[in-house]
């Protein structure tokens, strides 16, 4: 059978009959086929995408014994919009994720074989799997998944199970789901949004089998807070300029997190954001890196800058236990100015713990109580400062360095001192 087709075009053959035939396709006067396929009584045709503008050939003969079966033969121009007829949904429709709905095609078995596929397309990506192996009769029942963006561009795509070149897509409909935030599109390195300065949280939005790029400057060796607060467990790679492999990544069950972070280098870093369900989930969620602040990071509520403690009592030092920053056990530790008097190691980080002041410690306005994450002492954070009442300082202090000795005469003169906790005198 001779017919002319031109090139790159695309056309479905079809050898509709009892037996099993092979087609060979030629091109004009060649004497070498160009191509070929097989049918069968469930397989009928192929589609075929011409290479040369001209007259062809189609040789077609029985794969077996039989002879003298009648059979059809066509060749049409493959248009995939009317090569299956798909009733719902239909042009202008709208759907909306989280609802039920009925999808309807004409069953042609010659075409679309005994069982079919479904896609869901956005544009021409083909976005997810809607029935992997379903009877082609003609209806299916689909849930929209939440999680879509609204879009006036989806399609459904019905494929014969057995030959996946066989298909016909419906037309545009609208599906209203997650609107699209106003960082899009910033699903490439390339397109990240840039969070600036530090500390203001950018609103997004994650859609199904959407990423989001975020770029930010840090310096290295910086402490930092990371922090991915939304209605959507998330999952966030930190990348290093342009190289490809990442540096640290953190994951998050829950929906709400915040991540402590080291800055390892001076420069750019992007975070790539996704859902932790992988390609299924979407919702909301605010971005935000800021520089760890010790003064603020830690809340107190005992004590307090009115606070007067007294050496020999017990009291309860109490905190907002933040195990984003602090972990699951702590130390605490007692300041006086900017020295370190003592602390409490690897205590649970409860947000409570009773604590009697010690003998020994000097009168003084000047302590502070820091609360720190026992793996990363950096992450932690200072109480006001307030007052315990002890010891009075001697009349020598300072003197707990050589360049503040104090004098002694060498009459027998003697000196009434105190140590205090910590103390040392010259």
């Amino acid at each position: 059978v001779k017919f002319s087709a031109d090139s790159g075009g695309v056309y479905m053959l079809q050898a509709i009959g009892n037996i099993s035939m092979g087609v060979y396709l030629y091109r004009g006067s060649e004497n070498s086929y160009a191509t070929y396929f097989y049918t069968t009584s469930s397989r009928t045709a192929s589609t075929w995408t011409c290479t040369k503008t001209g007259n062809w050939l189609a040789r077609i003969a029985a794969r077996s014994s039989l002879d003298g079966t009648p059979y059809l033969f066509n060749v049409t121009k493959f248009d995939s919009l009317k090569s299956v007829s798909i009733t719902a949904p239909a042009q202008g429709t709208t759907w909306s994720t989280d609802s039920s709905y009925r999808i309807q095609w004409k069953p042609d078995s010659a075409f679309l074989g005994t069982s079919v596929r479904i896609y869901l397309l956005k544009g021409s990506n083909q976005l997810i799997t809607i029935a992997g192996n379903i009877n082609n009769n003609g209806s299916y029942s689909w849930r929209i998944p939440a999680g879509l963006t609204t879009g006036s561009d989806y399609r459904i795509k019905i494929v014969n199970f057995s030959n996946t070149n066989l298909f016909g897509v419906s037309s545009f409909f609208t599906i209203s789901g997650v609107t699209p935030d106003s960082y899009e599109p910033d699903n490439k390195r390339d397109l990240a949004s840039t969070l600036s300065p530090l500390g203001k949280a950018q609103s997004h939005t994650l859609t199904m089998n959407d990423t989001d790029w975020v770029k930010f400057s840090a310096d290295s060796g910086g402490n930092y807070i990371i922090q991915c607060n939304g209605d959507i467990s998330t999952r966030m790679y930190l990348y290093y300029g342009s190289e490809t492999n990442y540096s640290t990544y953190y994951l998050s069950t829950s929906s709400s997190s915040s991540k402590q972070w080291t800055c390892e280098r001076s420069g750019v870093w992007y975070s790539r954001i996704a859902s932790y369900s992988g390609g299924t989930g979407g919702g909301s969620y605010s971005f935000n890196v800021s520089a760890f602040d010790s003064l603020t990071a830690v809340s107190f509520t005992s004590p307090t800058a009115a606070s007067a403690w007294t050496t020999g009592q017990s009291y309860t030092i109490q905190w907002k236990p933040d195990s984003a920053i602090l972990g699951t056990n702590v130390r605490l530790q007692l300041y006086k100015g900017g020295s370190y008097l003592l602390g409490i190691d690897n205590a649970p980080n409860s947000g409570s713990v009773s604590w009697t002041v010690p003998a020994g410690l000097l009168t003084g306005s000047d302590y502070r109580i820091k609360v720190a994450n026992s793996s990363n002492n950096a992450f932690g954070g200072y109480s006001p400062s307030f007052s315990i009442t002890g010891l009075a300082p001697d009349s020598y202090e300072p003197d707990d360095s050589v360049s503040k000795a104090s004098a002694i005469a060498t009459d027998g003169t003697v000196q009434n001192r105190s140590l205090a906790l910590g103390d040392v005198d010259w």
